[in-house]
């Protein structure tokens, strides 16, 4: 009787290995960001970050896009953000939020205030709009990158951009 073989996991190429790397070196730190905004959990957030960055090493194949590895892991952070945030209740820290890629620490003390308003402003507006307006004002992305990300139609992410900037200015002024 043979003895069964266990497949062995895919090994992704030196250039994805060495790209997800810099990737990880990068921007790591707005990914968390991003899975915490996502499912308003921060304890979370780096675990999802880490099993994003290991589903897309584990890999079958070459990627169709390589150049669009960015977009593809901040989307498997945003699914794995989604699945956790259905399957857990909403955390009560979100108000303790920081939001992705800190500025200094002397910078970051005098802007305190605000960014606590910012922050507090975001977790009231609803997830999907959330999501869109931290991929577009946070990360830069483009609304057809967002789209990308976020696995929605470019219409749809102007709208809830437009909708979440016009709730966001509604309660800043209010602050």
């Amino acid at each position: 009787m043979r003895a069964a073989i266990e497949p062995r996991p895919p090994v992704p190429s030196r250039d994805l290995r060495a790209d997800l790397a810099d990737l990880y070196a990068s921007r790591y730190g707005e990914y968390v960001g991003l899975a915490r905004l996502v499912t308003g959990r921060a304890a979370l957030a780096e675990d999802i970050v880490q099993d994003a960055f290991a589903a897309v090493c584990r890999r079958d194949g070459p990627l169709d896009h390589p150049e669009q590895l960015d977009a593809y892991v901040a989307r498997a952070v945003v699914n794995r953000s989604r699945t956790v945030a259905r399957r857990t209740r909403p955390a009560d820290d979100l108000d303790e939020l920081t939001l992705p890629g800190s500025p200094s620490a002397e910078h970051e003390a005098a802007l305190a205030a605000d960014r606590a308003a910012v922050v507090r402003a975001l977790a009231t507006l609803p997830q999907r709009q959330r999501e869109c307006a931290v991929c577009h004002f946070q990360f830069g992305l483009s609304h057809a990158d967002t789209a990308a990300v976020l696995g929605i139609p470019p219409n749809t992410v102007k709208t809830h951009i437009r909708r979440a900037r016009q709730a966001l200015i509604v309660h800043l002024e209010d602050t």
